[in-house]
Order: structure tokens, then sequence, then C-alpha cells
């Protein structure tokens, strides 16, 4: 029940943040655009595979070399990009309590977690 009272408490929040909304969507639409860019670059070779996001320092999912590798190098920008769009989804939103933000936010973690 605490888990869906913080899910309530967000989703909720969020749906009566037109701002927030707006913000998110522009951002899920910059990085839906990077993405691309970077593919379009990687499938063409028009550069040495600048990635367009970096893993965090404390973060070593990705250190192995095959991750560099297309299209596994794309994978992993995909998965970076989305976890940051949802970090920014689930946190800065008025109203929600700062518990709340916190389950949130570790839930959408885990979910990402898994999959990577």
């Amino acid at each position: 029940m605490a888990q869906v009272a913080a899910y309530w408490d967000w989703a909720s929040h969020l749906a009566f943040a037109p701002g927030k909304q707006l913000r998110l969507s522009e951002k899920a639409t910059k990085k839906s655009l990077r993405l691309v860019n970077y593919a379009m670059r990687r499938a063409f070779k028009l550069d040495g595979g600048t990635p367009c996001i970096e893993p965090l320092p404390q973060d070593h999912r990705f250190d192995h070399p095959a991750w560099r590798i297309p299209p596994f190098d794309t994978i992993y920008q995909a998965f970076l990009l989305a976890q940051q769009w949802w970090f920014n989804a689930t946190t800065g939103v008025r109203g929600v309590t700062q518990q709340h933000e916190r389950v949130v936010s570790f839930g959408a973690r885990q979910c990402l977690d898994m999959v990577s």
C-alpha cells in the first residue's frame, strides 16, 4: 500500500503539472533526436563514435569494449538517455512528498536496471 500511495502521489501531481509535462515532452524529443543523430553518425561512420551521453563515473555496467560495437553502442546510449529521462520524470514534481519521490525514483531505477 505504501508503494501504491507513493505512485499515486507522484502520478496525480504530475497529471496536474502541465509545465513539468511540457518539459518532459521537450526532453524526450531532444533525447530522441540525439539518439537518432548518434545512430546515423555511427551507421555512416561520420565520426569516431563520440557518444551522445556518457555513463556516470560510478556506473561500470558499460565498461566492456563490446558496448562500443554496433548495435550494442546504440542500445546502451538509448538506455542511458531513458534512465536520465526517467530520473527527470520521477523527481522535481511539485507537491510530491520527498519520501514518495524517493520511492518512485527508486522503483523506476530498479525497473530500468532489470532491463540493463
